[in-house]
C-alpha cells in the first residue's frame, strides 16, 4: 500500500510538470484511474493529451495499460474507470471535464519481458 501511495504521489508530480502552465493553475487537481489488473513495477508515461476533452476519455495502448493520470477541475472525481480488450484500452468518466491526461502503460525495456509485482510475465 505504501508504495502505490508513492508512485501516486509521483504521478502527481510527473502530472504537474509535465502539464502546460495554463493546465496546471491552482484551480486543476491531479486524478487516477488506476487498473487494477495490471500491477507493473515501473509504468512508462505516454506523451501528456491536452484539449477540451469532456468528461470522458478513451484511451487504447500497446502495452497494458496500468493507471491514466487526468487534469481536471478542483473537486473533480473519478466516476467510472473501464479497463478492457485485456487492459489495452480504457474508459474513465469523471464529474468534470478533463484538460489533460497521461496513459501509464506497463511497456517493456530493452526487448526484456515485462514484470509485474506479482512476478507475473506480460
Amino acid at each position: 500500500m505504501r508504495a502505490r501511495s508513492k508512485a501516486g504521489l509521483m504521478a502527481a508530480l510527473l502530472l504537474s510538470l509535465m502539464l502546460p502552465a495554463a493546465v496546471s493553475a491552482q484551480s486543476t487537481q491531479t486524478l487516477v484511474a488506476d487498473n487494477p489488473d495490471a500491477d507493473c513495477r515501473a509504468p512508462l508515461p505516454a506523451t501528456v493529451v491536452t484539449g477540451e476533452l469532456g468528461d470522458t476519455v478513451v484511451v487504447a495502448d500497446d502495452a497494458e495499460i496500468d493507471k491514466l493520470t487526468l487534469a481536471s477541475d478542483a473537486g473533480a472525481s473519478v466516476i467510472d474507470a473501464d479497463f478492457h480488450d485485456d487492459g489495452h484500452a480504457a474508459t474513465v468518466t469523471t464529474t468534470e471535464d478533463v484538460s489533460a491526461y497521461i496513459v501509464w502503460s506497463c511497456a517493456p525495456m530493452n526487448g526484456e519481458p515485462i514484470q509485474r509485482n506479482d512476478d507475473q510475465e506480460v
